[in-house]
């Protein structure tokens, strides 16, 4: 069972008609979930799966899909091109490994320098704490 559906039979079950507080859900959401990530090392796989998600997957890519300009064979291998790069990224950081994440910056930091400047926002995040919080 994945942790969302566990998550939320066991929500619907216990805390939907207690009278809990939006913060104490939120603390218990949090406490599971770092106790799950302590003790399982799949937490940079699922980052990475999260951020490809966000990030590129679910964003102008998906509506070049639909559009019929990218096949579904292309999704995959960028699909998985990007997971598999973000996981070892990732991994770098898990690890502390400062000297070879210093070594890609400097690397790549030719790159992208004719790009604009990227827009920080949580708008699509907060949306999402908060239909979380609603269904309590």
């Amino acid at each position: 069972m994945s942790f969302y559906l566990w998550f939320l039979t066991y929500f619907l079950k216990n805390c939907m008609f207690a009278q809990i507080s939006p913060q104490t859900f939120v603390e218990f959401y949090c406490k599971y979930r770092s106790y799950k990530y302590t003790f399982k090392n799949n937490i940079i796989k699922s980052i990475a799966k999260m951020l490809v998600h966000y990030a590129f997957r679910n964003g102008p890519v998906e509506q070049m899909h639909c559009d019929g300009k990218l096949s579904y064979n292309d999704m995959k291998i960028l699909n998985k091109y990007m997971n598999d790069r973000l996981t070892a990224e990732i991994q770098l950081l898990k690890k502390h490994d400062w000297f070879r994440l210093c070594i890609l910056l400097d690397m790549y930091s030719f790159y992208g320098s004719d790009w604009n400047s990227p827009k920080i926002s949580t708008d699509e995040i907060d949306e999402c704490a908060a239909l979380l919080l609603k269904i309590k």
